[in-house]
């Protein structure tokens, strides 16, 4: 839980906060409905193409691989300078293949928990573009609604 609490309060200072807190949200449901190494493979392709997405993107997988190799999941995996590469990814995604299958599941089960802390760290400190947008539009409007 300090993990996650930590992490958020980090993308919160960071030029990527928004982008990061409408991103994350939607990491778990990923998860559950696609499976752990096919929405690291989604975060993989988002890290490396998009500029304006990239950061935020870049900065879930490396949250992801520092938690996995915090609990003992995997191997320590050598990430790097600045932002998680291809390789990063790449080296993560083997060594999750290698699991057997209840070790996958709790690899899983593991990030669904923290990540589910994250949302509701991110829901509370960093504020969404168009929550924002509504707040300033019901200050200039208040009888309106």
């Amino acid at each position: 839980m300090e993990y996650g609490f930590n992490k958020v309060k980090y993308a919160k200072s960071r030029e990527f906060a928004a982008k990061f807190g409408s991103h994350i949200k939607n990491i778990p449901m990923y998860i559950t409905v696609n499976g752990l190494i096919p929405t690291i493979a989604f975060i993989m392709s988002k890290a490396t193409k998009n500029k304006e997405e990239a950061k935020s993107y870049s900065y879930i997988g490396e949250i992801i691989i520092e938690y996995l190799i915090k609990i003992g999941a995997i191997n320590q995996i050598s990430l790097s300078f600045e932002r998680v590469t291809i390789r990063d990814f790449e080296n993560l995604v083997q060594e999750l293949f290698a699991k057997s299958t209840s070790e996958y599941r709790r690899c899983t089960l593991e990030i669904l928990s923290m990540l589910e802390w994250m949302v509701k760290f991110a829901d509370g400190m960093i504020e969404d573009k168009e929550d924002e947008a509504k707040n300033k539009e019901d200050k200039v409007n208040p009888n309106e609604g």
